[in-house]
């Protein structure tokens, strides 16, 4: 279930308007009002579910196609979920919102490589993940040389692991 949650928060995080507006144009902002768009951009998923119909409509239509139709399914998934979810999904979206922008960043590479994956396989490293924030430093460290971490994933998926379990601070 948590697996789930943190695939739509990341679903909708990934397609943030402005971060898609910067691409484009390949403007990366600093300081103030990119932690502001930051901050935006996790509470997308609050913002959305309190808008009315017609405000979320609204607010969709301003969105490409592709990416609208992608916010919508996210959002029908996040809907979905119980409320012990939702609140996992929110904290999730608040350790985002409170890294620095360089470590929120690599956090979305990371997810954007995960999208190459199959599905199965990206479950089995969000697991993995989630199994190693309930472990100290140093168990996790030896966790992942083991024969028995790597003979379960590909040395790229080891990578993907590793960035993610450095990145999320054990809980």
């Amino acid at each position: 279930m948590l697996t789930r949650a943190l695939t739509i928060l990341f679903g909708l995080l990934l397609v943030s308007p402005q971060a898609g507006a910067q691409a484009r144009k390949g403007v990366f902002q600093k300081g103030p009002l990119r932690k502001r768009q930051e901050a935006r951009r996790a509470r997308m998923i609050d913002r959305l579910n309190n808008m009315t119909p017609e405000q979320r409509e609204r607010a969709l239509d301003r969105l490409p196609e592709e990416r609208r139709k992608r916010v919508e399914r996210n959002l029908e998934r996040y809907n979905e979920l119980t409320p012990e979810q939702k609140q996992r999904v929110q904290r999730s979206a608040r350790i985002l919102e409170n890294m620095p922008p360089e470590k929120q960043q690599a956090v979305r590479q990371v997810y954007r490589r995960m999208t190459a994956l199959p599905q199965d396989r990206r479950i089995e490293i969000r697991r993995e993940v989630n199994r190693l924030s309930r472990m100290p430093a140093g168990e996790r460290e030896a966790h992942m040389k083991s024969s028995a971490f790597k003979s379960r994933f590909s040395p790229e998926e080891q990578g993907m692991v590793e960035e993610l379990s450095n990145l999320f601070p054990p809980r």
